[in-house]
């Protein structure tokens, strides 16, 4: 019954990657290949489908490796997890550059211009600034390996930390994902990313789009299209933002409070052991917490106005253009009738 278990989770979590690297990408070539699309504001939302993009890329495969147990090169088991940190942290930074861009937009609409310069900048200062971050995951390695060295060995705990083999070239996928890491001593390094990827941009996003939210619907403003274009807009931030909150709070929570739980119990009763139902709940919890990088295509490509009719159109272009070329295409009918006339004229010359 668990294999099966592990089969349906591997199952889902394969198809949730397929759709989060599909949705993404179609929002990356949408803003490439469309000109309306290719705004300043816009750069930060392809950096968001980017990040996302990778996120589809790296957790499943990640996740699937710890499920499956499956032996690896030891350089997978520590860039794996920095790349999948990278990612998330970068998807996060940008969504936050997305809402202050918002902010500045609407609160300081006479003197603010976003430029496709300025964007990049900021963007390249986002995922300088993500890679950087992820650095600490090579410091929690090194702090996991020393706590493993002091404390004495418990039941279970082999498969809770990477090892090499006698050879040195492969590495158990336990320790090898940033979010399933079933071992009380990243407690630490949780809490800090639950204050820097969560907390932070939380705070910050309901700060800003408290104030756009106070000069959009201000009672002395003349509703005319554009408000209503940008009130649209910022409807559906605000939806991203609550779904961001309802995916991730779980899983850290859910995470924090499970560390402290077994650190606590194991400095009662050093035998003490994780029940294993916990770790299949926090499987559970990790794909919901990921979900969000699948949901925002999904979101932006079916309520996002400017998205929505650019994929509409693009559909119907390619429909058309298939039938276009089925129609001009020569049947095998109509290429016999063109031998025999040209035999025709090759016999009366």
């Amino acid at each position: 019954m668990i294999v099966t278990a592990e089969l349906v989770y591997v199952c889902v979590l394969c198809v949730a990657g397929l759709v989060t690297v599909t949705g993404n990408g179609v929002l990356v070539y949408l803003m490439c290949s469309k000109r309306s699309l290719r705004n300043a504001s816009n750069f930060y939302m392809a950096s968001m489908s980017i990040a996302d993009t990778g996120v589809g890329l790296f957790v499943p495969a990640a996740i699937v490796v710890t499920i499956m147990d499956i032996p690896l090169p030891v350089g997978w088991g520590y860039f794996s997890p920095y790349f999948e940190l990278a990612t998330l942290s970068a998807g996060i930074f940008s969504f936050l550059l997305i809402s202050y861009d918002r902010h500045l937009a609407v609160s300081k609409a006479l003197t603010y211009h976003a430029t496709k310069r300025s964007a990049l900048t900021s963007l390249a200062a986002v995922w300088v600034s993500a890679f950087i971050y992820s650095l600490r995951i090579f410091i929690q390695y090194e702090v996991a390996k020393i706590l493993k060295r002091d404390l004495p060995p418990l039941d279970g705990d082999d498969d809770n930390i990477t090892e090499t083999s006698n050879d040195d070239d492969e590495v158990e996928g336990g320790f090898c994902n940033v979010l399933v890491e079933e071992d009380y001593n990243d407690l630490i390094f949780r809490c800090v990313d639950f204050v820097i990827l969560f907390i932070i941009p939380i705070v910050c996003m309901s700060y800003w789009y408290k104030g756009i939210i106070s000069n959009l619907w201000a009672g002395n403003i003349t509703t005319t299209s554009h408000v209503r274009r940008k009130r649209r807009v910022i409807k559906l931030l605000i939806i991203n933002v609550v779904v961001f909150f309802v995916c991730w709070i779980p899983f850290y929570l859910s995470d924090i409070i499970s560390d402290t739980h077994v650190l606590v119990m194991r400095l009662k009763d050093p035998e003490y052991d994780e029940e294993a139902s916990s770790k299949e709940i926090r499987l559970c919890l990790i794909f919901i917490a990921i979900s969000h990088s699948y949901l925002n295509p999904i979101i932006f490509l079916s309520f996002h106005a400017d998205f929505k009719a650019e994929l509409t159109s693009t559909v119907i272009c390619k429909c058309a253009w298939a039938r276009r070329t089925r129609t001009v295409e020569p049947t095998d009918q109509t290429l016999r009738t063109a031998d025999q006339a040209d035999e025709g004229l090759r016999t009366i010359s």
